[in-house]
This record gives structure tokens, C-alpha cells and sequence, in this order.
């Protein structure tokens, strides 16, 4: 399974870096992107704003992870914070 630089699985490709490195040709490359177009995920990210040199405020955004939705799980969490408000 490929890796993000923090460590925490990285499943969209599915891949460790050594075969990543074989899918140098375009052909193949697009095929294993398009096997995850339209697929739902759940993407932790961490952002931060920088100013750049022309004092330019700009957001850096990193994916930390990002793995398939659990839609039971998710549905729980929704469920238990909905039930909050009463």
C-alpha cells in the first residue's frame, strides 16, 4: 500500500513506490486513476496559511490520509451527533 509522507495509508493507488515507479507510462498510469474516479473518500488534511513574498496570503493544504468512506460508521456518528441537539 502506498504511503503519504506523515506514514498513514495512502489507498487510492493501492501501491507500494516501486510500482509506482513502473507506471512511468501514461497508459497505465491513468488506468489505476481511473479505477478511483467517482469512488467516495475521506480525506484528513492539514492546512495552514502562509504569507508569501509579495504579502499574499496563501493556504497550504497537505493530505494526511485518505481512506474509503464507512458508511455505517459514519452514519453513527451523524445519528449520535444529531441526538446532541435535543
Amino acid at each position: 500500500m502506498a504511503r503519504s509522507r506523515a506514514g498513514h495509508p495512502f489507498p487510492l493507488l493501492t501501491l507500494s513506490a516501486l510500482p509506482l515507479l513502473w507506471l512511468l507510462s501514461p497508459v497505465s498510469a491513468s488506468a489505476r486513476f481511473k479505477e478511483n474516479n467517482f469512488k467516495e473518500y475521506l480525506f484528513k488534511i492539514r492546512a495552514k496559511a502562509e504569507m508569501g513574498n509579495d504579502q499574499e496570503q496563501r493556504v497550504r493544504a497537505h493530505v494526511l490520509s485518505a481512506t474509503p468512506v464507512n458508511y455505517v460508521q459514519e452514519s453513527n456518528y451523524l445519528l449520535n451527533e444529531i441526538a446532541k441537539y435535543d
